[in-house]
């Protein structure tokens, strides 16, 4: 007789690679919730130093852990496609590999999940901490979308978004599953993927630190080079240029054109959206010409 697994309410996607500094502390903060109808998917983009050891230990002394690995490095962006893949559960939690939760976390969101079928996306607000976790300061995401014009709603994620902590909330995971698809490849994809969620629902946010998130010095934020990031992000793709506000404005409009919306809704967004390009004209406007510039460049030693 075959006994079908039960499938939680939520799932917690832990995308990793390389992460035995900070993966156990996270893993504890992650099991420790007051919410207990969950699983945490670990998915291991082919790490080379302790992670596999720490994960097997994790999903064979707790049942809702479950651990599975690439043999291939996905990059950050192909790992999150994966773990959200393998997502059974109506509710999805990301949360990354170095980061931290309050024990409050889940039940908070669910609550508010369950209770208003409006809202796509429910955070925590942010408290950013050191390596050592340690608190460095509060951080205002200023993402409390309750309104119930898809227009504001986009103009308003596209005009304050600076770092994408709303996405380490929980969501609806077939909201996410539609969307994911079109996800990632490049700097600034999680830009991309808050505005499209906004396009389908309401965010809430919890008007308390329930987020931690951890600034180091191997954090993706803190790499300069692009280069670098485009590898961490996707090893196969070659970005020879650097256009970073033209990839999510691209985004932007393709994830309005591809949104249920109707014809006079949609138009209205692309109004806003070139309001937004029209208001970064100057930093467009450089970033244009810096990839002139580079593509000349290699033009010329070719």
């Amino acid at each position: 007789m075959t006994i079908s697994r039960v499938i939680p309410r939520v799932s917690i996607g832990v995308p990793v690679y390389n992460g035995e500094r900070f993966l156990e502390e996270t893993l504890e903060s992650l099991l420790g919730q007051t919410y207990t109808d969950f699983e945490v998917l670990i998915s291991d983009n082919a790490s080379t130093d302790s992670t596999p050891a720490i994960c097997e230990r994790y999903a064979a002394t707790d049942s809702r852990v479950r651990y599975s690995r690439s043999e291939t490095n996905l990059g950050a962006d192909g790992n999150f496609r994966r773990v959200v893949g393998l997502a059974e559960a109506p509710y999805f939690k990301l949360a990354n590999a170095d980061d931290l939760c309050s024990s409050e976390l889940l039940q908070s969101c669910v609550d508010v999940l369950d209770r208003d079928l409006g809202v796509v996306l429910c955070f925590g607000r942010t408290k950013l901490i050191d390596a050592a976790g340690k608190d460095i300061r509060p951080y205002e995401d200023d993402l409390h979308l309750r309104s119930e014009n898809v227009v504001e709603r986009f103009a308003r994620v596209i005009s304050r978004i600076r770092m994408t902590n709303a996405l380490q909330g929980v969501t609806r995971t077939a909201i996410l599953k539609n969307l994911i698809p079109r996800f990632g490849g490049y700097d600034g994809a999680d830009f991309v993927l808050l505005a499209a969620m906004a396009l389908h629902g309401q965010f809430h946010e919890i008007p308390r630190r329930l987020f931690f998130r951890r600034m180091h010095e191997t954090s993706f934020t803190a790499m300069t080079d692009h280069e670098e990031k485009q590898r961490y992000i996707d090893p196969t793709r070659n970005s020879v240029l650097p256009a970073y506000l033209s990839m999510i404005y691209f985004g932007y409009f393709r994830e309005i054109t591809a949104a249920p919306l109707s014809r006079q809704t949609k138009m209205r967004l692309f109004g806003e959206l070139v309001r937004s390009l029209v208001s970064i004209r100057g930093d467009y406007g450089r970033e244009v010409l810096g990839a002139a510039r580079s593509l000349l460049r290699r033009i010329f030693r070719a």
